[in-house]
């Protein structure tokens, strides 16, 4: 009985269905019409642009399917706006623009071969009187059509990771505004409720909580939206915004909360030379510079260059109240006649970022960067793909911790986002930098000098040096693996020469990830120069804790290794506990190990205090992916036969084991990614036949677990 229930409802949906498209398809084109204009009123675009649609296929008057393309574009439905304007395309004369309204929708549905030729076109037979001014809103059309391709080269370059958040944050309406508070709490606006409001969300355990309104805010009845903190937190500033007049633009001004103790105060509207009268003032950004609050934001008041613009005014923060100087346009390297929204100031790089639709862009409103400060700003830049897309990317914005932020996009992005109609809010990460620094030791005749022992430290607090490692380069070449933003300091040391040393930080602003550097050494006359001395590499100097592990010696122009099968196969034989013999390796012929399904098993080894030496080392065991990890399988290493793609020194480093298997595809895009943050490394079991990937090489623990976390 359930099931015939079911298969009833069933039936009966589909009917009533049908009995509503047959109704629909009944309508007359004035029924039609009305409700068109009746949706229109309401706000209803979507559904007016559906039903000027369907009048037209029933009565052939143009000026239907052009209010269905204007419609469809509001809505941001960029195929169906060109499927209705390719109707009306040459009818400039009659509706304004239209050309040129046909060739942005095909650029913003990602058809920009056939919007340049269209852009072309329509520029072609413009005769209206404004054409000077619409001559160079096309040709800044035509360069982002002809950027396209220059972009899409240099997106492996400039590869962002992107996330869209997950539903818990975003909704089916528009979710806008991000305002990340700390690296785990996230406040954004959001339309679900039917008016703009102000939401929060917080990461635990890796993943985004449900949004909820924050307690201790206002109640506002206006539209509450584009929040931005003062850096002390002491301060929010939003903008109410009035509903959207018939030109579809709302008008907004500025206001502040002050945080009193634990609560916020009542709202305070900005003074009129913020908020002034008949413009729109919308979009804060804060932040301190000195002894100053500077507030950024956009509006279309009088004496800019046009559109939305980026202004600035300052306070001085000893002042409680909400008084700024008078505000100051940003200039015309960042302004245009279109619209400049959405600022945000990386203070530690001195650039700007922001949204406009005026200058050369992928799609509708594309975000740019620019440097500089105060009223003094280098030509706006592209920030390019994946940043931009074919449709409107704005409000982007930096996280606390610099690795990485979110920006909002109503792009299609995959099978979590099918459609352009509405924004959500996306996260993005930087993709880390594999550092390296490589080269040699000569005297002063440049002959090479074997034999030198090179030390890294980091520089800490107080000009304080840390030990990272320290080693012999038998053959005078040298290499070290760097962490990013780190301040270093090598020093070099040989018998019978004077010391150098060459300080660094690994904040590289460039796409180089490898750093050459060669010593030349003085005699040291007080020093007799040994030439018979034969050194083995030492323990590397390290904090008290350590682990044993093995790793390779990282030496100039040294390559990947994109195969996981064993170059050599080497027998590990584990020293007893009271010598301090290097490890013996005997190189036999390589085996190959039969290639099977993968397998996802990992090694998990606990971190203990003891001796580089010491063999009795905890048995591994099964756990999840990615853990700091010795080289060496425990106590069975002894007599487990090893096959390696990296030479085997003595002492302590670090690694990363990402996986271990029976088939590793190296040609798989996860590994291309994870290179971004290390050499990799493999090392087989041979007797079972099982490869372990490894991320190398780390001299600290905690900067393995630093990495481990970004992995």
């Amino acid at each position: 009985h359930l099931y015939m229930r079911t298969f009833l409802c069933l039936v009966f949906s589909i009917l009533l269905l049908q009995s509503a498209q047959a109704q629909e398809d009944n309508l007359s084109w004035r029924k039609h019409i009305k409700l068109a204009k009746s949706y229109l009123a309401e706000g209803r675009y979507a559904a007016a642009a559906e039903h000027y649609e369907a009048a037209y296929k029933k009565k052939d008057r143009k000026e239907y399917i052009f209010q269905a393309g204007e419609n469809y574009a509001v809505v941001k439905d960029y195929k169906k706006a060109a499927e209705c304007y390719a109707n009306v395309k040459d009818d400039n004369a009659d509706f304004a623009l239209v050309g040129l309204r046909y060739a942005r929708a095909l650029k913003q549905n990602g058809q920009h071969e056939l919007a340049n030729k269209e852009f072309v076109y329509f520029l072609s037979s413009y005769k209206g009187q404004d054409l000077d001014a619409v001559t160079r809103i096309v040709q800044n059309e035509i360069k982002g059509c002809e950027m396209v391709k220059s972009l899409n080269a240099d997106t492996k370059k400039n590869a962002l990771r992107l996330y869209r958040m997950s539903d818990k944050v975003n909704t089916p309406e528009p979710d806008f505004a991000p305002v990340p508070y700390s690296d785990d709490i996230l406040y954004f606006t959001s339309t679900v409720s039917g008016k703009a409001t102000i939401y929060r969300s917080q990461k635990q355990a890796g993943t985004w909580t449900k949004a909820t309104i924050p307690s201790g805010f206002p109640k506002v009845d206006a539209n509450f939206a584009n929040g931005a903190f003062s850096p002390d937190g002491k301060r929010f500033y939003f903008t109410e915004c009035e509903p959207a007049d018939e030109g579809l633009r709302s008008r907004c001004e500025i206001y502040v909360i002050i945080r009193k103790n634990s609560t916020w105060s009542e709202p305070q509207r900005l003074r009129d030379y913020i908020n002034m009268s008949g413009a729109s003032t919308t979009h804060p950004y804060v932040t301190h510079v000195g002894e100053r609050e500077l507030l950024y934001f956009s509006s279309n008041r009088a004496g800019g260059y046009g559109g939305m613009d980026i202004w600035a005014a300052s306070r001085d923060l000893k002042d409680e109240g909400v008084d700024f100087d008078l505000p100051y346009n940003l200039g015309a390297n960042v302004n245009s006649s279109g619209d400049e929204i959405t600022p945000f100031l990386d203070i530690s790089k001195d650039l700007i970022y922001f949204s406009s639709n005026g200058q050369p862009g992928v799609g509708g409103l594309d975000i740019f960067k620019s440097k500089g400060s105060d009223k003094y700003w280098s030509k706006a830049e592209n920030a390019g793909l994946p940043t931009n897309s074919n449709a409107d990317d704005y409000y982007y914005v930096v996280n606390k911790s610099k690795t990485g932020g979110f920006f909002v996009s109503n792009r299609m992005f995959g099978k979590e986002k099918i459609t352009t109609t509405d924004e959500d809010i996306f996260e993005f990460s930087y993709p880390a930098k594999t550092l390296s620094i490589n080269g040699a030791v000569f005297d002063k005749k440049n002959a090479a000098l074997t034999n030198a022992r090179l030390t890294l430290y980091e520089i800490v607090a107080n000009g304080q040096k840390r030990v990272l490692t320290s080693k012999i380069f038998a053959d005078g070449t040298f290499g070290f693996v760097l962490l990013p933003d780190k301040n270093l300091r090598l020093e070099v040391e040989r018998e019978g020469y004077r010391s150098d040393n060459f300080e660094f930080d690994t904040n590289r602003k460039d796409s180089l990830n490898v750093l050459d550097k060669n010593f030349y050494l003085e005699t040291d006359k007080n020093t007799k120069t040994s030439t018979s001395t034969t050194y083995i590499e030492d323990a590397p100097v390290v904090a008290p804790k350590t682990t044993t592990a093995t790793t390779p010696v990282p030496k100039p122009n040294t390559t990947v290794i994109n195969s996981p099968k064993p170059q050599t196969t080497t027998t590990i034989t584990t020293p007893k506990p009271t010598t301090t013999a290097p490890i013996k390796t005997e190189i036999k012929p390589e085996i190959k190990p039969e290639i099977k399904s993968e397998i996802k098993s990992e090694i998990k080894t606990e971190i203990k205090t003891e001796s580089p030496l010491n063999t009795n080392v905890p048995k591994t065991e099964p756990t999840t992916s990615g853990n700091v990890s010795r080289s060496m399988f425990g106590k069975d290493a002894a007599s487990e036969e090893l096959s390696t793609s990296a030479p085997l020194v003595k002492g302590v480093v670090y690694k990363i084991q990402l996986l271990a298997g029976t088939n590793i595809d190296f040609a798989q895009p996860k590994y291309q990614v994870v290179k971004n943050f290390g050499r990799l490394d493999t090392e087989t079991i041979v007797s079972k036949r099982i490869t372990r990937v490894l991320l190398s090489d780390f001299y600290q623990y905690e900067d393995a677990k630093q990495q481990l976390t970004k992995v």
